[in-house]
């Protein structure tokens, strides 16, 4: 699996209600995922679990209490930091 990358999938994007981030690991491990103003700063946290290579996992972000605008979803683990830009509109 050396020659892969971890995806981020996010759709619909951009999104009015909900959008579904979708991940496929490369490798397994410890990570975080976070969503984050486009400043940096986080605004909600939707896992801080162990990743498994090959398994996927889905998480649906709602639009409470998040003003419109540009965010980022980022996915840490112990050997990198993977962005996705996401767009909430209402």
């Amino acid at each position: 699996m050396a020659n892969q990358s971890t995806i981020i999938s996010v759709y619909p994007n951009p999104f009015l209600n909900s959008a579904t981030i979708r991940i496929y690991p490369a490798e397994s491990g410890e990570a975080t995922l976070e969503v984050c103003t486009i400043q940096g700063r986080q605004v909600k946290q939707l896992f801080n679990e162990i990743l498994e290579v090959g398994l996927s996992k889905t998480f649906i972000l709602n639009n409470d209490r998040l003003a419109s605008g540009v965010y980022i979803i980022r996915l840490v683990t112990k050997t990198k930091s993977i962005i996705q830009k996401i767009i909430l509109i209402r």
